[in-house]
């Protein structure tokens, strides 16, 4: 078994929850001659691939040879990239000449436009979400894939329930990370309460001790001004080793430390898996809200040094979906990743 994860194995009409290697044992007896059947129950954690052996036969004496084996099955970022998540078009339509965004691709016939064919909204995943001929493993607004997990790294058993603040894992209606299923990474999800560790407003400086990646600049281990420019004079986030340390690498041990969804290779994404992330196809969040709920509408670290500018990083704003550089000692939000690069 992974650290943190749990499997759910049935025998007849019992269930048992296996959470570290080793012997197991259900508590109903199978009478002398009769038959039995274990197997994996509900869901397997993401990550691994369990299947049982000699899990099925006749109990003529107690039965030691069923054994269950789960081997990892991270999936590697595919190197595909999502849709923009744009499928309207932006048409000159009205007199006098007005451009109008969110329109209907179908209010103008675009037969000899060029240019008007050439809209995004007319390729790719987005399109045929619209059409309708759109397979996904997930489910995700339009051409977005997404699977939500919980806390132990299992898909949650019912994926359409909406998020509530105050709800559970066990009613699906609350969950801690969400897989793309279309470029392969993991995401973090956050949360609506200033205690927490992953709560949405809390705010970091860039910080990047390795000197092979930091574009020159390791950072700052505190952050000095807040996204208004005020000074920062107290603690802006929660949860990490030291308060008085709010910054990126602190917040990725931290989240390693607590084994998030029952991994412990958290990191800060690059501005392109980031960039990837939004849903420009909407303002405020950009981004599934539906799958990603609390999303700060603000600047977001990527792990991306300015090559330009080694005090700078880049960020990707939430609001709109642009991307740009600031210095490193800003606090801004954090969205952790794992899984491929």
């Amino acid at each position: 078994m992974a650290n943190g994860q749990t499997l759910d194995l049935a025998q007849g009409s019992e269930t048992l929850t296996l959470s570290t290697n080793g012997a197991f044992t259900f508590a109903t007896l199978v009478t002398q001659g009769g038959n039995y059947e274990v197997k994996v129950s509900g869901q397997p954690p993401v990550w691994q691939t369990c299947s049982v052996s000699n899990g099925t036969g006749s109990a003529s004496a107690n039965v030691s040879n069923v054994v269950v084996n789960c081997v990892s099955s991270d999936a590697a970022a595919t190197d595909l990239l999502n849709d923009t998540g744009i499928d309207w078009c932006t048409e000159n339509i009205t007199t006098p000449s007005t451009w109008v965004n969110n329109a209907l691709c179908s209010a103008v016939n675009w037969v000899g436009n060029l240019w008007g064919q050439q809209q995004d909204a007319f390729f790719g995943r987005d399109a045929q979400a619209k059409a309708g001929t759109l397979s996904k493993v997930g489910g995700g607004m339009v051409g977005f894939d997404f699977t939500k997990i919980g806390a132990s790294g299992k898909a949650l058993a019912k994926q359409g329930e909406t998020w509530s603040d105050t709800g559970t894992e066990a009613a699906s209606t609350q969950w801690d990370c969400v897989r793309d299923n279309v470029t392969g990474l993991v995401w973090e999800v956050k949360r609506n309460d200033v205690t927490h560790l992953r709560h949405m407003g809390h705010g970091y400086a860039w910080y990047n001790p390795d000197s092979t990646t930091n574009g020159g600049a390791v950072g700052y281990e505190t952050p000095l001004l807040d996204t208004n420019g005020n000074a920062v004079n107290a603690p802006t986030c929660e949860g990490v080793a030291d308060v008085n340390k709010c910054n990126t690498q602190s917040y990725v041990t931290a989240v390693n430390t607590v084994g998030l969804c029952g991994k412990t290779d958290w990191r800060l994404p690059n501005v392109d898996e980031l960039r990837n992330l939004a849903h420009t196809g909407r303002t405020n969040p950009v981004i599934d809200t539906d799958y990603f709920p609390n999303t700060s509408t603000d600047w977001m670290w990527s792990s991306s040094p300015s090559a330009n500018y080694s005090g700078s990083a880049w960020f990707v704003y939430f609001s709109s979906g642009d991307g740009s550089i600031n210095t490193k000692y800003l606090a801004y939000r954090v969205r952790l990743v794992r899984s491929g690069q």
